[in-house]
């Protein structure tokens, strides 16, 4: 009885630090009485929210994390995904389109037009004093014409000084006005170049933008993941070569997709998901290592090269229970000890924090991502033998501040 009040007063405080122990030796059913009695209480609880990890477009090495509503994290994903096959589809379409060549067209003859009434102008402008434009290796420039020749060598040394001055002069003049067109023509293709890239963008935007105000509409109530949408219509807009070079994308985002994968920003890598009505998840984990505990970021090997993305990032136990009960057992605990230093940092924190034990040791990791740390609401019962108990108590100060409830 007294150890029934003991969890009901550990599982119905909800202030961090009431975590509990249930102590007693083995085979006098301290497992299965704190599991019942959590399963009893899990089910009363709220679903907890889905999480999820998307590409970061300001910090390619920091994944956001998502939340979302319990059971919605999977639709996300795959109203994404159909996002991403309908623009890949839809933007080179858009591309082929008379009205889009017609509109690059007159861009692209406005600047021709430009340019041949510019050399025109020069041309008559050096023709009419006996100049004519040459284009050398190192651009345009003018030399005096004779019977139609750039004039010789021998002809300009039978010149008089003040006809080879004057000449300069006018050469001069000349090469002036040739320096100045150019620069002009120059400013005229960057700005058409610049005009075509609107151009380009108007369209992606014209396709990209109606597709993600759906999205946009559907989650307004969840400002995170609008202004994430947002991210990508920007970036869409701003890559639109990408869906131009992209052939129909697999939609198996369960497979690692390659690195190289110009579409893999837009992907959203489904952490966590629940199912309402099920209630509040209780998990046990036999063989809590650092990775089954707090999840891992999976690598793969291409041309020799250590690589990984936010779609590698893995899930483990703690996020399976967060907003529920989790269950270990104390001695599998210890004998983790990196485990267990970690597990008392995210309760003390709240968080979990996604790593790799070489992280935690201070090590160089092969992983190369920092994800975005998740909140952590989650209550914790330790199961063991009394003496651990004491032990821990006495020489743990940590402990006595995380596990405050003891059911004897």
């Amino acid at each position: 009885t007294r150890a029934e009040r003991s969890l009901e007063f550990g599982v119905d405080i909800k202030s961090p630090g009431f975590n509990i122990y249930a102590a007693g030796i083995p085979g006098t059913g301290r497992t299965s009485m704190i599991v019942e009695r959590l399963r009893e209480e899990a089910a009363k609880r709220p679903v907890p929210d889905d999480w999820c990890y998307v590409h970061n477009f300001d910090d390619n090495h920091r994944p956001r994390a998502l939340r979302l509503p319990s059971g919605t994290a999977p639709i996300f994903s795959s109203q994404m995904d159909d996002v991403v096959e309908t623009l890949v589809h839809e933007i080179p379409r858009a591309f082929e389109t008379d009205e889009y060549r017609d509109r690059r067209d007159h861009i692209t003859q406005s600047v021709q037009n430009n340019q041949r009434k510019a050399f025109h102008e020069l041309e008559q402008q050096a023709s009419a004093v006996s100049f004519g434009l040459i284009q050398s290796p190192t651009g345009l420039t003018v030399a005096p014409i004779t019977d139609g020749k750039p004039m010789s060598p021998a002809a300009l040394n039978a010149m008089s000084a003040a006809e080879r001055e004057q000449l300069e002069a006018t050469s001069n003049e000349l090469e002036g006005e040739v320096t100045r067109t150019t620069r002009w023509l120059r400013t005229q293709e960057r700005e058409a170049r610049g005009a075509i890239t609107t151009l380009d963008r108007d369209v992606a935007r014209s396709i990209a933008r109606p597709l993600l105000d759906d999205l946009r509409d559907h989650y307004a109530e969840l400002p995170p993941v609008v202004a994430h949408v947002d991210a990508i219509e920007q970036h869409v807009i701003q890559n639109y070569g990408r869906f131009l070079e992209s052939g129909k994308p697999d939609k198996s985002s369960q497979r690692p997709r390659p690195a190289g994968d110009p579409l893999l920003p837009y992907r959203i890598n489904v952490l966590v998901t629940h199912t309402p009505p099920t209630g509040a998840p209780l998990v046990r984990d036999g063989h809590p290592t650092h990775p089954r505990l707090f999840g891992q970021i999976e690598t793969r090997s291409e041309f020799g090269v250590t690589v990984t993305d936010f779609t590698m990032i893995r899930p483990g136990t703690l996020h399976r229970a967060n907003g529920g009960y989790l269950v270990l057992e104390i001695e599998d605990v210890l004998q983790m000890q990196l485990s267990y230093e970690a597990l008392k940092r995210a309760l003390r924190d709240q968080i979990i924090r996604i790593g790799s034990a070489a992280d935690d040791m201070g090590l160089q990791s092969m992983a190369r991502l920092d994800p975005e740390p998740i909140p952590l609401d989650v209550k914790v019962a330790l199961v063991g033998p009394p003496d651990v108990y004491a032990m821990l108590y006495e020489h743990d100060p940590d402990f006595g501040e995380l596990f405050k409830v003891l059911a004897e």
